[in-house]
C-alpha cells in the first residue's frame, strides 16, 4: 500500500495542485494579481496593433488603446478593503478602447516571452481570456512539479518540492494561476536548479530520461528568463551552483 501511494504521488500531487491553483483563478476578479493593468495591457499588445485588441494612437506614441476591461478592471477595487469586486461588473460590458501608457511594448520593462505567450488567449471576451491564462499557468506549474517528482532522484524531488511549498506559501500561489511574469520566474527557477543537477549528474543523457532532464532544463531556464530581467541572474547563478555540486570536471565531460 506505500509503495503503490509512493508511486502515485508524481502524479496526484499536480493533480492537487493544479485543482487548488485553479480555485484561485475562477474566484479572483480580473485585474486582482500585482500590476495587473500593466501585465494584461502587455499581453494584450504582445502581439503588435490589432484591431479592437490593440491599436496605436498618433497623438501619444507611448501609450496603446486596449479595452477598457483590460485596463481599468481593478480600478474600483484596488486598495479599498471595504470594496467587494462586484463594483467591476459595470466596467465588464464596456467595449470600448481605453488608452494607457502602462505597457511593455512602449515601456520594455520585462522581457517579452511571458507576455508573447500569453497573448495566445486573447480572445473577445476578457473574463474568458484571462482565466485560460491563469489555468494554463497553474497547468504549466503543475507539470514542471509532476516532471520534479518523477525524472529527478529522489532527495533532489523532496528537496525542489519542499522549497516550492515554502516559497509558494502565501505569495507564490497567489502569483503563480494569474497574469504576472513572475509566475514563470518563482516555478522556472524552482524546477531548474534541480532538473540541472539531475541532468548533470545522470550517467546518460542520451537515454529517455536524460533527454527529458534536457528538455525540462531548458524549459525552465527559458521560463525564468522570458519572464522577468532579474530571474536571469538567479538562473546564471543556479547554473553556477548545479556546477559546483554536481563537479565542474564531472559537468564538463573531462576526466577527474
Amino acid at each position: 500500500m506505500s509503495q503503490r501511494l509512493t508511486a502515485s504521488v508524481w502524479w496526484a500531487l499536480p493533480i492537487a495542485f493544479f485543482v487548488m491553483c485553479s480555485g484561485w483563478a475562477l474566484t479572483s476578479p480580473v485585474g486582482s494579481a500585482p500590476d495587473d493593468d500593466f501585465h494584461l495591457s502587455s499581453i494584450w499588445c504582445a502581439q503588435g496593433e490589432r484591431a479592437g485588441v490593440c491599436e496605436e494612437t498618433p497623438a501619444n506614441p507611448a501609450a496603446r488603446l486596449v479595452p477598457a476591461n483590460v485596463v481599468q478592471a481593478s480600478d474600483c477595487f484596488r486598495f479599498k478593503a471595504d470594496v467587494s469586486a462586484g463594483c467591476a461588473t459595470s466596467i465588464m460590458d464596456d467595449a470600448g478602447l481605453v488608452e494607457t501608457e502602462r505597457v511593455n511594448v512602449t515601456a520594455s520593462l520585462y522581457p517579452p516571452g511571458f507576455h508573447a505567450v500569453m497573448s495566445v488567449f486573447v480572445g473577445p471576451d476578457v473574463e474568458r481570456s484571462v482565466l485560460a491564462m491563469r489555468l494554463f499557468n497553474a497547468a504549466l506549474t503543475a507539470l514542471v512539479i509532476a516532471a520534479l517528482l518523477r525524472l529527478t532522484p529522489a532527495g533532489l524531488a523532496s528537496a525542489s518540492v519542499l522549497a516550492i511549498t515554502v516559497t509558494f506559501i502565501p505569495l507564490g500561489l497567489f502569483v503563480t494561476a494569474s497574469t504576472n511574469p513572475s509566475a514563470w520566474s518563482i516555478i522556472g527557477i524552482g524546477g531548474y536548479w534541480a532538473f540541472a543537477i539531475a541532468f548533470l549528474r545522470h550517467r546518460n543523457w542520451r537515454d529517455r530520461r536524460g533527454l527529458l532532464l534536457a528538455a525540462a532544463t531548458l524549459v525552465t531556464a527559458a521560463m525564468a528568463i522570458g519572464s522577468r530581467v532579474d530571474a536571469s541572474a538567479y538562473v546564471v547563478l543556479a547554473t553556477l551552483i548545479a556546477l559546483t555540486v554536481s563537479g565542474w570536471k564531472r559537468a564538463l565531460g573531462t576526466p577527474g
